[in-house]
């Protein structure tokens, strides 16, 4: 069945390069964006990701991603990320998975519709499964993106994002890797022309892993994660982020701390 998921998905990324995805890139940014940048506008993203997992694992990651808006709604970009996992007594190092997405504006908002989006992410193996460093199989990405300005009586907006999305795993050394299914809500508000204040919460549900068709007991979780965040714009394509994540689940990470410039 999961064969079956998988390959459907391959058809629409080969047939159809408008279902694409972005945001996926650091699921761990705040202020999600769903328009895609205009035509012929590039650029670099640096992130560096810590992770506080339990009283004895750290992890450390550093993505870097590019991004490219090829024609009008349409934004592609390639991201690599380098991993660090701190254990009681030993450091493991390596690369990541590498992913290859993009993004479609379908509906810009207006007073009466949000902005609409459509992602689709390709994941490429980079080596063999590796725990909390690479998965090492090939996956897939499929999610929406919904974002909508209210405008209060007092004067402020309150700009909200909306994502939710499924991504589906392979094999790797004979282990069935479980999919997942995350979404991602939140609000932010305008505290001056350039400084963004930023508020919501995180989810990801992973079915299990497999080994032999049976399910590895106790690889079913739920992790859940309330966030707060700043964004400061120098320009709309310069722009430095930074949120703390803090886990709500007994399998959550405790704590998840993000800082980042977009160029």
């Amino acid at each position: 069945m999961k064969v079956i998921k998988m390959l459907i998905l391959i058809f629409l990324w080969c047939i159809n390069i408008l279902f694409s995805q972005i945001n996926y890139f650091n699921f761990w940014r705040s202020g999600g964006v769903v328009e895609s940048c205009p035509v012929n506008v590039y650029g670099l993203t640096v992130d560096i990701n810590f992770f506080l997992k339990n009283e004895n694992i750290a992890k450390l990651e550093i993505p870097v991603s590019l991004y490219w808006g090829i024609v009008d709604n349409l934004e592609v970009g390639l991201k690599v990320s380098g991993t660090s996992v701190n254990y009681r007594d030993r450091i493991d190092r390596g690369m990541s998975d590498i992913y290859l997405a993009g993004r479609y504006n379908f509906l810009i908002e207006n007073r009466s519709v949000p902005s609409m989006s459509t992602e689709l992410c390709l994941v490429i193996p980079s080596g063999e499964y590796r725990k909390d460093i690479r998965l090492g199989t090939s996956g897939l990405v499929l999610s929406f993106l919904l974002g909508k300005k209210f405008f209060l009586k007092t004067g402020s907006i309150i700009d909200t994002f909306f994502n939710l999305g499924y991504k589906i795993n392979g094999e790797s050394n004979n282990r069935d890797i479980g999919d997942n299914i995350f979404f991602c809500l939140e609000g932010n508000v305008k505290l001056t022309e350039n400084f963004v204040s930023i508020i919501g919460v995180r989810n990801i549900y992973n079915s299990g892993d497999k080994i032999d068709g049976k399910k590895i007991e106790d690889s079913e979780f739920t992790e859940s994660y309330l966030f707060l965040g700043i964004k400061y714009k120098l320009s709309e394509y310069q722009q430095f982020f930074s949120s703390l994540s803090f886990g709500l689940e007994e399998r959550s990470d405790i704590l998840v701390f993000n800082i980042g410039m977009m160029y």
